[in-house]
């Protein structure tokens, strides 16, 4: 039963255009990061986990992602049994197998379903991110600082002479 309702699910056109949606605004998201730090200094770049599409405040897309979050996770294959029971193929389902195994099924693909539509995008946007940006970044300005940095040392980064150094070893910029 669990491989029927898969294969039900990746014919779905519903699954198809949310998978889709969520993949072109991953990628969407990547590319306006890459267009705004192209041609920057290094020290202004943020580190690949800083610009993950899942991170609050890692993009001007992040405003909408709370909301189509739930949409996502329901589009793709919650409405299956309505589909089902209006078509009049629920009567012949049920009589191939079990409730229990019928409803389970559709419960965990739905599941299957929602991860999938989630989790592949923002993997792709994630592998993205760590093959153009680096892994650590100096750079603790704005919504990219680091929980242990204050915010004196986000305001005052663009002023500070050798702001490499004063993010790698406030000590020894100190020093300096």
């Amino acid at each position: 039963m669990f491989t029927q309702q898969l294969r039900l699910l990746l014919r779905r056109k519903e699954f198809l255009f949310v998978l889709g949606g969520m993949l072109l605004l991953a990628l969407a998201v990547f590319a306006v990061q890459c267009f705004q730090l192209f041609g920057a200094d290094t020290t202004n770049y943020l580190s690949a986990d800083k610009l993950f599409i899942g991170r609050a405040d890692s993009s001007d897309f992040y405003i909408f992602i709370p909301y189509l979050l739930p949409l996502m996770l329901a589009l793709p294959f919650a409405d299956s049994y309505i589909t089902d029971k209006q078509h009049n193929i629920l009567p012949l389902m049920l009589t191939r197998a079990k409730h229990r195994d019928y409803f389970l099924s559709k419960l965990s693909v739905a599941a299957l379903a929602g991860g999938l539509v989630i989790f592949v995008p923002f993997l792709i946007n994630f592998l993205l991110g760590l093959a153009a940006f680096p892994p650590e970044s100096v750079n603790y300005s704005l919504y990219g600082m680091s929980s242990d940095q204050s915010y004196y040392y986000a305001s005052y980064m663009d002023q500070i002479l050798f702001p490499t150094l004063f993010a790698a070893s406030p000590y020894a910029h100190e020093i300096s």
